[in-house]
């Protein structure tokens, strides 16, 4: 059941995003806002990331097919990378050091919790510690 609590906030989170980015609803700019807030969920994270790679693969494509797509591409303001890990959108470079960084906080509290909780058992039951 948590698991798919889980999902759904990240997968919530990239649709609030991908709403926000329609620039007709004149969101563009909290959406931007939103994304650095989510990116505290390691699911939106990636998420966010295999969608932005996917589009950055599928723009630079059409746009690197010939000449005149380069033209058109440049003449319409269409953005993409050309590094996959660019920080910039729609690079994945923040979302990967996001995901990096959020690995080592939670492996982090993960041993600080197992460091507790055999101290705890330590001094509660000594006696199960001793060998023979």
């Amino acid at each position: 059941a948590h698991h798919a609590e889980r999902i759904k906030r990240g997968t919530g989170a990239s649709l609030v995003i991908f709403i926000m980015s329609i620039p007709d609803l004149g969101l563009v700019d909290a959406g931007n806002t939103l994304k650095w807030v989510f990116l505290f969920l390691p699911n939106f994270d990636l998420g966010q990331g295999l969608g932005d790679m996917y589009l950055n693969y599928v723009i630079k494509t059409a746009c690197e097919k010939d000449e005149l797509s380069k033209f058109v591409c440049r003449m319409k303001n269409i953005v993409y990378q050309e590094s996959y890990l660019a920080w910039g959108s729609p690079g994945i470079g923040r979302y990967l050091l996001w995901l990096a960084m959020l690995g080592i906080v939670f492996f982090t509290i993960i041993i600080l919790l197992e460091y507790v909780k055999v101290n705890k058992y330590k001094t509660e039951a000594p006696h199960l510690l001793r060998t023979v």
